[in-house]
Parts: structure tokens; sequence; C-alpha cells
């Protein structure tokens, strides 16, 4: 026969419990210098790659993107990724989304080419008249 006390009872509790506040404790210090490390990075990108900067022939070409994607029912998101080193382009339609990032080293043009053929049929006929519609494409292929 065992026999334990009240006191023996509440100590193997706390110790139990004092061992896993010290693993949560663990975990968090873990997620905490995670975060550390991953802002140190992008802080780090931002300092040597500097931010992702788009001239106006840029924009024009996003916008003639946009201009294709809204026509065939979709929808288009611009931004910059948290780091501020690649530009990311999400493309909604019909239930389906993605995003795609476009870092500075990359062409531009070809990259929402490859866009434009994934989500549009015939997507750059649609870019081109799109450019068109916008009154943009001798001025995009001038600049």
């Amino acid at each position: 026969m065992c026999l334990y006390t009240a006191e023996m009872v509440s100590a193997a509790i706390k110790r139990e419990n004092e061992g896993m506040a010290g693993s949560q404790n663990r975990r968090l210090d873990e997620k905490d210098n995670k975060r550390e490390r991953q802002a140190e990075k992008r802080e780090s990108r931002r300092r040597t790659q500097g931010d992702y900067q788009l001239d106006l022939r840029g924009w024009a070409m996003v916008l003639c993107l946009q201009s294709a994607v809204v026509r065939r029912g979709g929808a288009i998101r611009v931004g910059l990724t948290r780091d501020g080193g690649a530009l990311a382009i999400g493309v909604y339609m019909d239930n389906d989304y993605a995003t795609e990032y476009i870092r500075p080293s990359e062409d531009l043009w070809t990259a929402i080419g490859e866009i434009a053929e994934v989500w549009i049929p015939n997507g750059g006929d649609e870019i081109i008249a799109a450019m068109g519609d916008l009154g943009l494409e001798s001025w995009i292929a001038g600049q």
C-alpha cells in the first residue's frame, strides 16, 4: 500500500507545473529569437539591396497587367514585401489566388508577361490591348 500525503501531492503538482511553465517559456524565447533573427535579416537586406523602386515605365506595366486582369473579372493587389526588397503582385481570379514576387534583379516585363500567361488566356495579347486602351503602348516601347 502506497500512501501520499497532501504535501507530497501538492509538491508533485507544483514541480510538474513549473516544468510545463519552463518549457512554455523556452518555446516563447525561441519564437522571440527567431523573430529577432528574421528582423535582422530584413534590415540587412534593406541596407545591402535597398528597397524595390519602380520607375514610371514599371508602374505603367503593372497598370496594364491590372487592366487585363480586371477585364477577365479578376482583381490584383500590388505592394512590397515586408523588407521592401521585392514587388509583390497578388492575382485573384475565379476563387483562386496567388502572389508572385519580383526581385529588382528580375526583368519586370518578363515577370509581368509570365503572370499574364498564367492567369489570362492569350495574356501577352491582353497586356498589349490594355496598353493600347490606356494609350501607353508607344510610350512603354519608347522608354
